[in-house]
């Protein structure tokens, strides 16, 4: 699990600074052709297609979606990438709203605690008080 961390870390952050320089849609076209290359020489991909159902289905185009907004997002100038990581935290809400509305699951008490303290670093950072934010500043 920290290797997933750290390398999904690492990948953003190439995203970023890689910026205007590389195009979004090469980002977008070539991570699935690598991971397609890669997991196709130890997995048989002829029986994950078998497997194929239309809630998989969706879930990959959902996902190629949001990986064109998230590319996209960390490509333009004027955003932060901790403003950007803040506003990723919200799929925690939207992944408890989906998971009650479709499984009727609910977190256990000490995941709820997690989900406070997620929600609560989040905040901190988006509405932080930095010196060049605090009224009054001369610049």
């Amino acid at each position: 699990m920290l290797g997933a961390l750290l390398f999904s870390s690492l990948r953003w952050i190439t995203v970023k600074y890689a910026g205007e320089s590389v195009p979004a849609s090469a980002m977008i076209f070539w991570e699935p052709v690598l991971v397609l290359l890669a997991m196709g020489s130890i997995i048989d991909l002829a029986g994950l297609w078998n497997k194929m159902t239309p809630m998989l289905f969706s879930s990959a185009v959902l996902l190629f979606l949001s990986r064109q907004c998230l590319v996209r997002s960390y490509q333009t100038p004027v955003t932060s990438a901790t403003s950007i990581s803040a506003l990723i935290y919200t799929k925690l809400g939207w992944t408890l709203l989906f998971g009650y509305l479709f499984w009727g699951s609910l977190p256990e008490p000490l995941e709820w605690l997690g989900v406070l303290l997620i929600i609560l670093s989040s905040w901190l950072i988006v509405f932080r008080v930095t010196p060049s934010t605090r009224l009054g500043s001369v610049d």
